[in-house]
C-alpha cells in the first residue's frame, strides 16, 4: 500500500480534517448560491483544499518516496538480546542499544515495538523468532529491563 505509514499513522485526523473541510465549503457554498460572493466562495474554498491535499496527499507521498529509495532501509536484520543491551546488526551498520535507553515496550499479536527515548522505535516481528520459548524469553528479559510491555490488538 503506497500510503500504509501515514494513513496509518494518521487517517482519523485526516478523516476528521476532510470532512470537517468539506462541510464547511458545502454550507459555505450553499449559503452564498445566489449571491455576488460565490465566485469568491468558490476560490477561497479551492485554495483550502489545494492546501489540505498538499499538506495531507502529496507532502506525505513525496515523504514515503524519498524513504522507499533509501538504499539502507529494507533487507535483514539480526537482532541479539542479552541482559545488557539489543544489539542490532545489517550489512550496512551495527547498533548497539542499552537497556536503559528503552523506555517503553508495546505488544501486538504479529510484533514486539520497543521505543528507544522520544523519536525512535525498533519493531521487532514475532516471526523472526525461533520459538515460542525465544518469544516468552524476549518477553520476560523486556518486562524485567523495563516497565512490562502493554498488549494491544
Amino acid at each position: 500500500m503506497l500510503f500504509q505509514g501515514h494513513w496509518g499513522l494518521y487517517a482519523r485526523r485526516t478523516l476528521i480534517v476532510g470532512l470537517v473541510l468539506l462541510a464547511m465549503s458545502a454550507f459555505s457554498i450553499a449559503t452564498n448560491w445566489r449571491t455576488k460572493d460565490l465566485p469568491l466562495t468558490l476560490a477561497i474554498w479551492s485554495a483550502a483544499w489545494i492546501i489540505v491535499g498538499l499538506r495531507y496527499v502529496f507532502v506525505p507521498w513525496l515523504h514515503y518516496r524519498a524513504w522507499a529509495k533509501e538504499p539502507n532501509v529494507g533487507g535483514q536484520c539480526e537482532l541479539i538480546v542479552d541482559g545488557d543491551s539489543l544489539k542490532a546488526t545489517t550489512n550496512q551498520m551495527r547498533t548497539v542499544y542499552e537497556w536503559s535507553a528503552v523506555t517503553k515496550c508495546v505488544e501486538s499479536t504479529g510484533l514486539f515495538v520497543l521505543r528507544i527515548g522520544r523519536k525512535q522505535m525498533m519493531v521487532i516481528p514475532k516471526s523472526g523468532f525461533e520459538s515460542e520459548a525465544d518469544i516468552a524469553r524476549f518477553r520476560q528479559t523486556a518486562a524485567q529491563k523495563i516497565s512490562k510491555p502493554e498488549k494491544q490488538n
